[in-house]
């Protein structure tokens, strides 16, 4: 894991879990934290600002219309419920606690989700 750069995502898939339900308790457990995905192109500030330097006399104007939230449903969804964790632990055995508390807050979720109370071995009522 020694320098590496590649991401790990997670996507929520039980719509009674929140991205940021999920973040909090991965925190509370021990986690890093997580980071969010990026925004959609056509979702990032320059894009709804319409503000291409000058180049937007070079796109037609329906194009430039189409730059709006619902171009993309589906991956508008999955964008919003990626959860990007860090993967370039200098040590080793800090990915390995990372990777226990994530898998804490899966089981942690898994327990909520059937409706049993909390995993008393996870230190929270949650």
């Amino acid at each position: 894991m020694n320098g590496g750069q590649t991401p790990l995502f997670v996507k929520l898939n039980d719509p009674r879990i929140s991205w940021y339900d999920f973040r909090n308790k991965f925190v509370e457990l021990g986690g890093d934290g997580i980071y969010g995905a990026w925004k959609l192109t056509y979702q990032e500030p320059m894009f709804q600002e319409k503000n291409f330097l000058g180049r937007e006399k070079f796109i037609t104007k329906e194009n430039l219309d189409s730059y709006k939230s619902g171009l993309c449903p589906v991956a508008e969804d999955l964008q919003s419920k990626l959860l990007q964790f860090k993967t370039n632990y200098w040590d080793f055995s800090e990915a390995l606690k990372q990777a226990d508390v994530l898998k804490a807050t899966i089981a942690f979720f898994s327990w909520k989700k059937r409706g049993l109370p909390p995993n008393p071995l996870l230190n929270s009522a949650g």
